[in-house]
C-alpha cells in the first residue's frame, strides 16, 4: 500500500538491509557517510578527471586518490565507475561540480 514495502516484524533490521539492493538507499548511501576529502574527490572522480589531475589539484597523491575513490565506492555500495557516476548524477553532486 502507498508504495512501501511491508515485511514481517520477525525480520531484524540487519536482515532487511542485507536482502535489499544496495541502491534502495540505506543509510550509508548518503554522503554523510563519507570523510570531507572523500566528498571533494567524488565529483572530480565522477566528471572524468584523471588521478594525477585530482591529486595535483588536491596537492595529494595519484595513489592517495585510487584510495579515495575505493573508500568512496565501499561506502557508497558502488561496484563500477559507471555506478559511481550514475549516483554522482542523481545526487546532484556531479551538476554541481560542472
Amino acid at each position: 500500500m502507498a508504495g512501501k514495502r511491508f515485511v514481517s516484524s520477525s525480520f531484524a533490521e540487519a536482515d532487511i538491509k542485507a536482502w535489499l539492493p544496495a541502491s534502495q538507499g540505506f543509510e550509508a548511501n548518503q554522503p554523510d557517510v563519507l570523510t570531507q576529502r572523500e566528498r571533494e574527490t567524488l565529483p572530480l572522480v565522477s566528471a572524468g578527471h584523471t588521478n594525477r589531475a585530482i591529486g595535483d589539484l588536491l596537492y595529494i597523491s595519484p595513489r592517495t586518490i585510487e584510495i579515495h575513490r575505493a573508500n568512496v565506492m565501499r561506502k557508497l555500495y558502488l561496484h563500477t565507475q559507471s555506478e559511481l557516476i550514475r549516483y554522482a548524477l542523481r545526487s546532484g553532486i556531479l551538476a554541481r561540480y560542472e
